[in-house]
């Protein structure tokens, strides 16, 4: 692989391990602040995991659409700006003390927003960034980063009982923040041009 892929190799692959570890503390943070702190019973935090999980069921054709008819570089780059805010956001609402099951519930649903734009996008630009390489190999290796960065951010959400929720949700913006760093050192992917308006976006996403 010439360098410089093998540059847009290792800036994606750094994106993606800040990716996964923020969301590996998040899972663990979000269902400690549920469980422990609010006392919820199985079936509330059910519903949370539910809502959670929803705009991504419901939206992930949308956003794999965006991601063929845009330059998904830049669906991560927005991504990562307002998914950096959002644990912010919540380190702050509990700084408050306007922590409630409600405000969860608005969070929970806000976040469940990344899965739907941010997977199709980062899917599409592997592909761009393999160039040269064993696609193959490169799949494996960012399912090993997945798994792996989603293990680091659990063992260090596993201390949230000491180190508390604020200092954890800052950690997750920092590592989104890194990640938008490493992706704004990826070339943008060229498209080709597209037909454009409402009625061929949803022709896409039926095809």
């Amino acid at each position: 692989m010439p360098a410089a892929a093998k540059y847009q190799f290792r800036a994606y692959s750094a994106s993606a391990a800040t990716w996964f570890i923020s969301m590996g503390v998040g899972q663990v943070v979000i269902t400690w602040l549920v469980t422990v702190v609010l006392h919820e019973t199985p079936e509330r935090i059910g519903i949370m995991q539910t809502i959670s999980m929803l705009p991504t069921l419901l939206l992930l054709i949308v956003g794999g659409t965006m991601a063929d008819r845009r330059d998904p570089r830049t669906i991560l780059m927005v991504c990562h700006v307002i998914f950096a805010a959002h644990p912010a956001a919540l380190a702050w609402v509990i700084y408050a003390g306007y922590f409630s099951y409600d405000i969860m519930l608005a969070f929970a649903l806000v976040g469940g927003f990344a899965g739907a734009f941010v997977m199709p996008a980062r899917d599409t630009l592997l592909t761009n960034v393999t160039q040269g390489a064993s696609m193959q190999k490169s799949v494996a290796f960012v399912n090993i980063l997945q798994f792996g960065g989603q293990l680091i951010g659990i063992l260090l959400a596993a201390r949230a009982e000491t180190i508390g929720a604020e200092p954890l949700l800052l950690l997750q913006t920092v590592m989104l923040l890194l990640g938008l760093y490493f992706i704004s050192r990826l070339d943008a992917v060229p498209r080709a041009p597209a037909q454009k308006g409402i009625a061929s976006a949803f022709k896409e996403m039926k095809e």
